[in-house]
């Protein structure tokens, strides 16, 4: 491969958008309660059943996931813009799974979501720490 190839490999290189939605049995469990990503992927998003390249659409769902595609793009910078775009404020997802192709994910929405349990817990600490204060 010359260093022109190279060069213009990397500049074909393209940014794909899918979101993965748990929709197992157990959406109340703590592991799953914010487990929803939207991944910025670099290889072109496939059906699970056929395997037909799909930049737009449902991909299929397998092992309680379900994963739909959002679009191609120049660009890192164009993804994040439409993720912007299409789901307002999200939160980064530090440590991302890069053998699955994810270049950059995030989870939906501003705030962790907690679920009940986690609340409670989060209130009862808040509320130890204000009376602790006072006594």
């Amino acid at each position: 491969m010359t260093i022109e190839t190279a060069v213009t490999k990397t500049q074909e290189k393209k940014y794909y958008i899918v979101e993965r939605v748990y929709i197992g049995p157990n959406r109340s469990d703590d592991r799953y309660y914010d487990a929803d990503e939207i991944q910025i992927i670099s290889r072109e998003p496939r059906t699970n059943a056929s395997g037909e390249v799909r930049t737009n659409g449902w991909l299929g769902a397998s092992g309680d996931w379900s994963v739909t595609a959002y679009g191609e793009y120049p660009t890192l910078e164009a993804a994040c813009a439409a993720i912007a775009s299409q789901w307002g404020e999200v939160r980064k997802v530090e440590n991302v799974s890069y053998w699955s192709g994810a270049e950059m994910a995030f989870k939906p929405g501003k705030y962790d979501k907690y679920s009940a349990e986690k609340s409670c817990d989060w209130v009862y600490d808040l509320a130890k720490k204000q009376f602790r204060n006072y006594g």
